[in-house]
């Protein structure tokens, strides 16, 4: 509140008035961070220690979510089915997704807001899929709405749409040769190529379409619409139309899906579930280092 304020501007006028002592006092306190365990260096032995206890059925069946479990009291389950993954080249594929991009998303919110959000987000996701598949059975005779257990696509997504918002106007330049250079991969559509590229997946070798997955994507849009926090703006959420809801359909349907979310957000405004953002802008906010892999 106020006191976030007062900093604020005291940082300003530090900045303006003094770059130097700015300099100093923003060295300090990154000395200061790197004494403590990064995040993604957490999640990476988190996520290994828990695929290797994963092989154990004693502790899967303690970790992973199922839906008999949960409404038994497996409750905590929601939450720790979202940190490890039970397929190996998965695995690797979320571990090189979190440190290439998880570590400079940290720098524009922060670790512990990056941390409150990958558990808000994932907890709510689990939540919400459980209560699905409750109403699906009360109402359809014999429903089945089956999902991995355990998987990290949550944090994934998450990270994808982070770099979204953040790097929306910025290409991955990739060592694939191409006619006319190397290809170059919008950041802009990296969450829609996830999204797809597992629906595929799941339907050839699974049989089934992980909806948590697409529950995990507007959870966390939801969040980073309205919610999230960022150091380097001093506002939360992100109202740009870059970010909307509408934006991440094809033109074709944008037109249709723009006027019902915007009544629906403005229904939700009103009430205060969630708070007016359509002021609120933000921009690349990632430095260039990212966009070559």
């Amino acid at each position: 509140g106020i006191n976030a304020e007062y900093m604020g501007i005291f940082k300003m006028i530090i900045q303006q008035d003094s770059p130097k002592l700015f300099s100093e006092l923003q060295t300090k306190y990154q000395k200061i961070q790197s004494y403590f365990p990064h995040l993604c260096h957490i999640m990476n032995v988190v996520s290994v220690l828990l695929f290797a206890l994963s092989m154990l059925s004693v502790f899967y069946s303690f970790l992973a979510l199922d839906s008999e479990k949960f409404f038994s009291g497996y409750i905590w389950t929601v939450l720790t089915s979202g940190f490890f993954e039970t397929n190996f080249p998965y695995l690797i594929f979320h571990l090189l997704v979190i440190n290439l991009g998880a570590k400079k998303l940290v720098n524009v919110w922060t670790q512990k807001n990056f941390l409150f959000m990958l558990v808000l987000v994932i907890t709510v996701t689990g939540t919400f899929h459980m209560f699905c598949i409750l109403i699906g059975r009360q109402i359809f005779s014999g429903y089945q709405m089956t999902s991995p257990a355990a998987t990290l696509n949550i944090i994934a997504i998450i990270i994808l749409m982070g770099l979204r918002q953040n790097c929306y106007e910025l290409k991955i330049v990739t060592p694939i040769p191409l006619y006319k250079g190397s290809l170059k991969i919008p950041f802009k559509y990296l969450p829609h190529i996830y999204i797809v590229f597992n629906i595929v997946f799941s339907v050839f070798f699974n049989g089934a379409i992980d909806f948590r997955l697409l529950e995990g994507a507007y959870f966390a849009w939801v969040y980073l619409r309205f919610f999230m926090k960022r150091e380097l703006a001093d506002n939360e959420g992100d109202g740009s139309k870059n970010f909307s809801f509408a934006a991440f359909f094809p033109a074709a349907f944008a037109r249709i899906i723009d006027p019902i979310s915007n009544a629906i957000h403005n229904a939700a405004r009103k009430i205060r579930v969630i708070p007016d953002t359509s002021s609120i802008k933000t921009g690349t906010m990632l430095d260039l280092s990212l966009i070559h892999i």
